[in-house]
């Protein structure tokens, strides 16, 4: 039969069924529509029209999530200003989650995917393989970024988990190819594990060719900035309570980081390609440390042998954080290298007591030499918040 409704016409060719006592009701057969208006129907501004002709067998019991076998092709769907063309369906719906084929044959770009999702279980599962092939992430309206660029890659996933604190499992990245005008980046594998051993101790691991990361112990991305605050309280306890009386009304959260890091780069590209990033480094980099609310504790450590930042080069970069006794101390140090020789740099910056004293030397080692050195305090007070610099 044919329904008209406000948001379109739906041609359907169906059989029927149910049982009351089970409550059960159930259909099979096939549906149509041309034109059918998504966004009047959901509310979602960033959809539009959709066209499709779709096979169904399905089943609905009171209280529980349908199950649907669907079959067929969408024609073409509106989403974020574009529409997507060429859209083919082969699986199941079955409690809040899809298992089976999704094809996606655009002009701008190809999409496969085979496996089984469901977001709407107790702890969300991911296990599929995706190939995606020349997809031009901009020409789709999916980002302002990347003109005239194409994105091929292998992504096969296997965890469960609906957030990176919560992740058990493993996402592999395979023959990633990036396309831009002027700029070809390939990388043959990205591996991001992580596994859960207990309540207070997990493990995310990134590797690839060029870089290799490691995250171990109790750790929460959530959280990671209230525990930054609440360090840098101890020393600057009038910056940070403007924000704590700020953030009052939301809910509280209460952060038990205590983990360690270790990151080696080779290079940079990856970086530079994929988020603009105008860093490219020529020697074996590294980034260590830890975060601990528990003893109230944080160092970051950073070594950079040779590197380039934009147009400028620079050897023996060196940054260190850390708070081992009354104060949060940093220090930073970079050899910027010039044509007639270097120019070296060093800051040295203390936080303690609500005030932050730095100390900036320079000097050179050129022919003729020049050297120099600039002291700061600045000073906060609470209620209302007042900083007072001395230079």
């Amino acid at each position: 039969g044919r329904v008209h409704t406000d948001v379109g016409d739906l041609q359907t060719d169906l059989k029927i069924s149910s049982d009351k006592e089970k409550q059960l009701f159930a259909y099979s057969g096939s549906m149509k529509t041309t034109d059918w208006n998504l966004q009047q129907m959901l509310g979602n501004k960033k959809l539009g029209h959709v066209t499709f002709n779709l096979g169904v067998d399905g089943q609905h019991t009171a209280s529980l999530y349908p199950t649907i076998m669907l079959k067929g092709e969408v024609q073409q769907i509106d989403y974020s200003g574009y529409q997507y063309e060429n859209i083919r369906l082969d699986g199941e719906y079955k409690q809040g989650g899809f298992n089976g084929q999704l094809t996606i044959d655009d002009p701008n770009g190809s999409l496969h995917v085979n496996g089984a999702i469901n977001t709407e279980s107790r702890i969300p599962t991911f296990n599929f393989l995706a190939t995606v092939n020349r997809v031009r992430l901009n020409d789709l309206q999916l980002t302002e970024e990347y003109p005239d660029t194409e994105l091929s890659l292998k992504l096969r996933a296997n965890f469960t988990g609906g957030h990176v604190d919560e992740m058990n499992g493993e996402i592999n990245i395979d023959s990633l190819r990036f396309l831009s005008p002027g700029k070809l980046y390939t990388m043959d594998n990205l591996r991001i594990t992580s596994e859960t051993t207990d309540a207070q101790h997990k493990r995310l691991t990134v590797t690839s060719p060029s870089l290799r990361a490691s995250i171990d112990g109790n750790y929460s991305y959530r959280t990671l900035p209230l525990s930054l605050e609440h360090l840098v309280s101890h020393y600057l306890p009038s910056l940070i309570a403007k924000r704590e009386a700020k953030s009052k009304a939301k809910p509280h959260l209460t952060p038990e980081n205590d983990f360690g890091f270790d990151i080696h780069l080779s290079d940079a590209e990856l970086f530079s390609t994929l988020f603009h990033v105008p860093l490219t480094l020529y020697a074996h980099s590294t980034m260590k440390g830890y975060v601990s609310d528990r003893m109230e504790r944080i160092r970051i450590e950073g070594y950079f042998p040779r590197l380039r930042y934009k147009q400028k080069f620079y050897e023996s970069a060196m940054l260190l954080c850390e708070n081992p006794a009354d104060r949060l101390r940093a220090h930073a140090r970079f050899n910027e290298m010039k044509p007639d020789g270097a120019v070296n740099v060093t800051l040295d910056a203390n936080a303690y007591g609500d005030s932050i004293q730095a100390q900036l030397h320079w000097g050179n080692s050129g022919e003729a030499t020049y050297s120099g050195r600039l002291d700061a305090l600045a000073h906060f007070t609470p209620a209302p918040l007042t900083t007072t610099i001395q230079i």
